[in-house]
């Protein structure tokens, strides 16, 4: 008890902490959870527009910081922090401003990646041709990348790597200080963000005590981009995880497939190209063997919620595809508890990926292509299968096995509790890290 009351944790979320949008969002409400079950002493910073509002959840303060107190030169965010009085800062979001603060304020400081976001300037590290990015962030290395986020700058790539880098980077430095001209501006400022890209993650892992890899592919991404090695820690995520009732559904789940029936892949998460979703449904349209397929997921920007759109056009008449929506995550494991088996066919970088996990604690083994967390929490036909990124014939091929060896079903299913992690476990790993920080 004595150790955990000289731990005082401030938890720093990406987004507003009582909303629950993406994986990284139930991952930290999932970690404040826990932590409040074990009785430590936690705190919570949240992005807001009103300082002064402090916010409680479960008993325990949320404080709010706004856009303007992360723009006056860090007094705002020093000031919040001297006003909670931490021990240690663990931040999700809002990375650089806060590990400059704690570092100012001599408080240790981890940073947890939950996007390569943390790292490429692209946002995703995936590369021009839709492949996992395996290359350090450079200025040759990320313009076409970044210039394919921009509406029409891919067409002017061929022009802009014959620019000289000073004259481009000089072109964005003006651009920024005038006011914005639509197409120009983000085509012209591209050679900045990725230097403001790599600057800002240089400032994090110089500054921060500690960077957390849920996934060892992150953590290579982190060393490839200068951090030291002795700085990051592989910690893979933890989920909720109610053993006794797992056990029940897990017998439910070989009985029901024992029986002669159709198979059900399902999908969750968010509806966006990077996901692969349309990888997925192609795959599944292409099947000669009767089965259906659950989607579960909504979007965040007009961007995906024209691709769902495009996906549900483009599959109305296919009777086999059910589109659920967002479902609130309380809610999530009572409608895949119908289903049998999860498809994760992401193509771009996934830092650890939360439904993996969550699929595999109900008993439901995962199809999932190697994207960095699934190779994490995946064994290739022990609790599921593992395929490449971006290929819908080895997709097709692994669900035409499902369908035609029901024997491997159920060994699957059989095997799901293999590399689950408890969110239990996981804060205490989180708690074992602190502590030496702490008392440094």
């Amino acid at each position: 008890m004595k150790d955990k009351a000289s731990l005082k944790i401030l938890i720093v979320t990406a987004s507003y902490f009582h909303s629950n949008y993406g994986g990284g969002q139930v991952y930290v409400k999932n970690i404040v959870n826990e932590m409040i079950a074990q009785n430590l002493d936690v705190s919570i910073a949240t992005p807001g527009t009103d300082a002064k509002v402090v916010s409680y959840y479960q008993e325990k303060p949320v404080y709010t910081f706004t856009d303007k107190m992360l723009e006056d030169g860090l007094m705002g965010v020093k000031k919040l922090i001297t006003k909670i009085n931490p021990s240690i800062v663990h931040v999700h979001g809002f990375k650089e401003p806060f590990s400059l603060a704690c570092k100012s304020l001599k408080i240790p400081c981890i940073v947890t990646a939950h996007h390569g976001g943390l790292i490429c300037p692209a946002g995703a590290l995936l590369n021009s041709k839709d492949k996992i990015c395996n290359v350090k962030a450079s200025d040759s290395n990320c313009l076409p990348c970044v210039l394919r986020n921009v509406k029409g700058g891919t067409f002017t790539f061929s022009i802009q790597k014959i620019i000289p880098f000073k004259l481009r980077l000089s072109i964005g430095k003006w651009l920024k200080k005038i006011p914005f001209i639509y197409f120009i501006t983000p085509i012209g400022t591209t050679t900045l963000s990725i230097e403001n890209k790599k600057r800002e993650w240089k400032k994090i892992y110089t500054n921060a005590s500690l960077l957390i890899a849920p996934s060892i592919a992150i953590k290579d991404a982190m060393l490839r981009n200068g951090a030291s090695k002795n700085k990051i820690k592989v910690i893979p995520h933890g989920i909720p995880i109610n053993i006794k009732d797992n056990s029940a559904i897990l017998e439910e789940n070989i009985e029901a497939s024992k029986k002669n029936k159709r198979v059900k892949f399902f999908y969750v998460g968010r509806i966006c190209k990077e996901k692969g979703v349309h990888i997925m449904l192609e795959a599944f349209s292409d099947l000669k063997v009767p089965a259906e397929i659950h989607i579960i997921g909504g979007t965040g920007n007009s961007k995906e919620e024209k691709y769902y759109r495009f996906l549900k056009k483009k599959y109305k008449n296919h009777d086999n595809i059910f589109w659920y929506g967002k479902v609130p995550p309380e809610k999530v494991n009572e409608k895949i508890k119908m289903f049998d088996i999860m498809i994760h066919p992401a193509f771009f970088l996934e830092v650890f990926g939360l439904t993996i996990a969550e699929s595999l604690s109900m008993g439901k083994p995962v199809i999932a292509t190697k994207c960095g967390g699934a190779e994490m929490q995946i064994k290739h036909k022990e609790n599921g299968l593992l395929i490449p990124p971006n290929d819908v014939n080895a997709l097709k091929e692994k669900m035409k096995e499902i369908l035609e060896c029901p024997d491997l079903l159920i060994k699957l299913k059989k095997n799901t509790g293999v590399n689950v992690n408890s969110i239990n476990n996981h804060v205490k790993d989180l708690v074992k890290i602190y502590k030496p920080l702490v008392k440094r």
